[in-house]
């Protein structure tokens, strides 16, 4: 299994989200828990209006917010879709 930095669905970095990232290589614990997505029916456009917002949130300006949400769709969880 190929270990990532990163959230494959979010892109948060796995050091950032509060799990054990040894638990699931591929997703942080805020997107996957016990066997399952979180949100099991978001789509990748939605989770990049999701992320953007919580980076702004926690006070990054909206163009950073968008430069770090820009690529959310090719993540292993999108490229399914």
């Amino acid at each position: 299994m190929m270990k990532y930095k990163k959230c494959q669905s979010c892109g948060m970095p796995f050091s950032n989200d509060g799990s054990e990232e040894t638990k699931n290589q591929v997703y942080c614990g805020h997107c996957y828990q016990n066997g399952v997505f979180t949100l099991p029916s978001i789509t990748a456009n939605e989770m990049k209006q999701l992320m953007k917002n919580k980076i702004v949130e926690f006070g990054f300006p909206r163009l950073i917010a968008a430069l770090y949400t820009r690529n959310i769709h090719k993540l292993e969880r999108w490229k399914k879709t």
